[in-house]
């Protein structure tokens, strides 16, 4: 046996965490099936500190030390309705928008006049409608000239889809970065129609936005809806672009801190979350927005394993926490 793969084979212990609003708890698996819990308070301003304390508490119940466990940790998993609770709260990241000119107010237009997820009363009178609030300020909002066509003909013409139908106007795009630069924002987003056949338009403006940042002293994320959110209709590419700036990039940060505190104490691997829908990616995934609750989907696939084993179709799964209270479907054994 290789000695990687050996080396590989003395880290078979498992450590996973859940990091709720006010609880940080963890579990830790051993080589024989059994396991240990762990629990400390969960600190929003120091996270690495309540991975540290509720890690120690777990190792300590079996009379082992949070270096000794990390040493022989073969997976990390960290999740948690951290990205949750931050839209939820509305504790975000101030962001700054870069649109095509003629779509600034795409952030309060939404999908316009639409039915989907109203009431049979909201639907009968609108005017009772209660919309969300944006994630943006229409104030920190920029057009600039630019269009990637879909494919259309004219006249005899045929234009393919992504092509270029108006060049992108590059000193809009200098002087839109200052203006947000200026307005004191965060986070630069960059939505423009269409990117998702043809992106050029889009990594071109992020490319100035870097340049005009660069030139003022700042370092902020610039990040581009066709590498978040690759897909047609705008209104669901800049939901996802928003949850991306608004909340994904802040967390991002408190996760990469948790990552260099379980390397400090021995873990050799990547730290990693679960996607909204399973799967386990690191902290450098680009589409961070996509483990929004990452915490509760953990629960609903545990319980779905727990229903496997005890021949159970149905079954409804509920989250209780210190911010939200999340609720999920089992439906003839598949999660719904």
């Amino acid at each position: 046996m290789s000695e990687k793969a050996s080396d590989l084979r003395e880290r078979n212990y498992i450590l996973a965490l859940d990091a709720g609003g006010t609880m940080t708890d963890a579990i830790l698996v051993l080589p024989d099936g059994s396991f240990t819990v762990g629990k400390s308070i969960t600190r929003k301003e120091d996270e690495p500190r309540s991975y540290r304390d509720s890690v120690a508490d777990a190792a300590q119940s079996i009379g082992m030390t949070s270096e000794e466990v990390h040493a022989q940790c073969g997976a990390d998993i960290y999740c948690g309705t951290g990205m949750l609770n931050t839209v939820l709260t509305g504790q975000g990241r101030r962001v700054g928008l870069i649109v095509t000119r003629g779509f600034e107010d795409l952030t309060v237009m939404e999908g316009g006049l639409t039915y989907l997820g109203q009431s049979q009363a909201e639907a009968l009178h609108q005017q009772l409608h209660r919309h969300t609030v944006p994630l943006v300020n229409p104030g920190d909002v920029v057009g600039v000239s630019e269009r990637i066509g879909g494919g259309c003909y004219q006249g005899n013409i045929h234009l393919p889809a992504g092509h270029a139908l108006i060049p992108l106007n590059e000193a809009q795009v200098r002087e839109g970065a200052k203006t947000l630069i200026d307005r004191g924002v965060e986070v630069i987003g960059i939505l423009f129609i269409y990117s998702f056949v043809n992106p050029e338009h889009e990594h071109r403006a992020k490319a100035i936005v870097e340049e005009v940042l660069a030139e003022c002293g700042q370092a902020l994320p610039v990040v581009c809806s066709a590498d978040v959110a690759p897909v047609a209709k705008e209104n669901n590419r800049l939901k996802s672009l928003l949850f991306q700036c608004f909340a994904a990039e802040q967390v991002r940060e408190s996760l990469l801190q948790v990552e260099t505190e379980a390397k400090s104490r021995g873990y050799v691997g990547r730290l990693l979350t679960l996607l909204s829908y399973g799967g386990a990616v690191n902290m450098e995934y680009p589409r961070l927005y996509e483990t929004m609750i990452s915490g509760p989907v953990g629960g609903l696939i545990g319980a779905q394993f727990v229903a496997e084993k005890l021949g159970i179709d149905n079954l409804v799964t509920a989250d209780m926490g210190g911010t939200s209270f999340d609720v999920g479907l089992l439906v003839d054994r598949r999660l719904g």
